[in-house]
């Protein structure tokens, strides 16, 4: 009896061994492809985005010699790709350690010419960095372009003012070309005949620079002739020093008091200047306004030298009461004229 039962059992075993085997064996073919067609698919897109050593990128069809010169290491030196990379980082290192405006923005072009063509001539060209780059050397060129024009319109002034940048020493002083054309850009020449130009205990309206012609410094309450001024020295510089220090910090201050008359004696030739519209422009050029207070520290100075070498007690009165009437002693002290014990 138990043999018929094992002799009927084994053609159903037989048939459902059949099955699984066949089931298996379909499992395990399906992982196999499975695993080939992705590695097959990475190996494609690892190709299509990062090409062989010995092939150029699609980006440079046409240009495999050019691509393959720059990128060829040079035995043990690096790829001339990669050294315009180092030279482009060491100009933009070059550039933030200049002072020079113009030399900064040549500096910063060729910076960036250099590193495009470091992340051009890679494997893949790093568009993102290259068009940003392209930006920045299209603004720096510009700007060197105004800055070339400045110098040149400088150097082109008419004759007058260059025979007044050459006798009023404004080279020595301070001021540059540029900043002189600009400095005087802002005036206007005037001819000022026996007329007062500043009056003792006003305000301060106008600035002059007296280019031909001499004034005269007199005192209302002592009633005294104090000196002269001559050609190529600011009238109520002075006052006009404490007026842009006290605009920077209070924008409504009201405007520096002449500690003296000056009278113009006969025909007088200057250049004027509206106060308010200088001391708002000083504020917003620093470099400009350093050079205007370089010059007139070096202008006092002369007078200060000047007046001590000859015995000029009248002279060092103008300055002793310009001094007392505007409270300047700390200012000339940081103009190097005044020393803290004095």
């Amino acid at each position: 009896m138990m043999s018929e039962v094992l002799g009927s059992c084994r053609p159903l075993c037989r048939q459902m061994l059949c099955r699984n085997t066949k089931f298996f064996a379909s499992i395990t073919s399906r992982k196999t492809n499975f695993g080939s067609n992705r590695h097959t698919t990475l190996v494609r897109r690892h190709k299509s985005i990062i090409p062989a050593n010995n092939a150029s990128s699609s980006s440079f069809e046409g240009n495999e010699r050019l691509y393959t010169f720059m990128t060829k290491q040079r035995g043990t030196l690096v790829s001339l790709s990669d050294f315009c990379g180092h030279v482009g980082f060491l100009l933009t290192v070059t550039a933030y350690l200049n002072t020079d405006m113009l030399s900064l923005r040549c500096l910063a072009i060729s910076s960036s010419m250099m590193t495009t063509s470091f992340n051009y001539f890679r494997p893949h060209p790093l568009w993102f960095p290259i068009k940003w780059h392209a930006l920045l050397i299209t603004i720096n060129a510009f700007m060197v372009g105004s800055l070339l024009q400045e110098k040149y319109e400088a150097d082109n002034m008419p004759q007058e003012k260059k025979r007044l940048y050459d006798s009023g020493e404004f080279d020595d002083r301070g001021f540059s070309k540029v900043q002189f054309k600009k400095f005087f850009e802002y005036g206007r020449p005037r001819v000022l005949n026996q007329e007062l130009i500043t009056q003792e205990n006003r305000e301060i309206e106008k600035l002059y620079y007296i280019i031909d012609g001499n004034a005269t410094v007199s005192c209302s309450k002592e009633g005294r002739t104090l000196g002269k001024i001559t050609p190529n020295h600011f009238v109520g510089e002075m006052a006009f020093l404490v007026y842009c220090q006290n605009l920077k910090k209070d924008k409504e201050t009201s405007r520096a008091r002449a500690s003296a008359n000056v009278m113009a004696d006969g025909m007088v030739r200057a250049w004027e200047w509206d106060a308010q519209q200088l001391a708002q422009m000083l504020n917003d050029d620093r470099d400009l306004s350093n050079a205007f207070t370089s010059y007139c520290s070096h202008d006092l100075r002369a007078k200060l030298l000047s007046a001590n070498a000859h015995g000029d007690v009248k002279s060092r009165d103008v300055v002793e009461k310009a001094i007392k009437k505007h409270g300047t002693v700390k200012f000339l002290e940081r103009l190097g004229l005044a020393s803290p014990e004095s």
